[in-house]
């Protein structure tokens, strides 16, 4: 896995990419602070991030979820005040994105990660296609 800090003026258009490339994706998130990691979204899929940057430099990340299981498209939302840096973490291999970690300045980190998608075994695409390749 891979970790590189994103530079602050690159924030915006990372999250605007980051969004469009992992929309709907399975994720858990966990809160690591001075009380320790708690879950706070398990296994739910991600409608995207967005930045708001206010008055003195402030950025506040908003990170959007699909609430499927009550049904009627209700959304959650979950919200970063006061962002310091943003880590995203990838595959070695070029996979992917395998988690993206946003600290504050409190030092709090709010730690998204990606649900890996099972690996398919050799033959697998043959046999779930009845047999052939068309």
């Amino acid at each position: 896995m891979q970790k590189t800090m994103i530079d602050r003026n690159d924030w915006k258009q990372f999250f605007d990419d980051f969004s469009e490339r992992n929309q709907s994706r399975l994720v858990s998130v966990e809160i690591l602070d001075e009380f320790g990691a708690q879950k706070e979204v398990k296994k739910m899929p991600l409608s995207g991030i967005v930045l708001e940057t206010g008055r003195k430099n402030s950025s506040v990340v908003e990170i959007m979820f699909e609430n499927r299981r009550t049904g009627g498209g209700n959304h959650l939302t979950h919200f970063i005040s006061n962002v310091q840096s943003v880590f995203p973490k990838q595959f070695i291999d070029g996979g992917g994105d395998e988690a993206l970690e946003i600290e504050d300045a409190g030092g709090n980190k709010t730690v998204l990660v990606f649900e890996k998608l099972p690996e398919l075994r050799a033959g697998a695409y043959y046999a779930a296609t009845g047999g052939g390749l068309w």
